[in-house]
């Protein structure tokens, strides 16, 4: 992979585009066409997983470079910064992994 800033510039609009679609997936809360079931979530979960992994892979490659061209510290920030969101929407999307969970434990106990 090298190191230019238009592959950087790719690398980073490739990665908005993967969020962005993942963003689509997402539960509206009320939304009726589009309400979360325990198996959807969990693969929303999974596919953010992979993508925390794909930023801090981004980020290793550039970091580690003994050779950084000027631009890359910029690159690695951005990268860096999308972790944060990330992990705090895998969160979320954990808790209602846990209500949805709990709800179909407890269904039977509702009549």
């Amino acid at each position: 992979m090298d190191n230019t800033p238009l592959s950087d510039a790719l690398a980073l609009r490739a990665t908005a585009f993967a969020f962005d679609a993942q963003r689509g997936k997402l539960p509206v809360p009320g939304d009726p066409h589009r309400s979360p079931d325990v198996v959807a979530v969990a693969r929303q979960i999974s596919e953010l997983g992979k993508l925390v992994t794909d930023l801090g892979d981004e980020v290793l490659f550039r970091a580690a470079d003994k050779d950084q061209a000027r631009h890359t510290a910029r690159v690695i920030t951005n990268f860096a910064a999308a972790i944060e969101p990330a992990g705090e929407a895998a969160s979320a999307l954990g808790a209602v992994a846990h209500q949805l969970a709990f709800l179909n434990q407890t269904e039977s106990l509702r009549d």
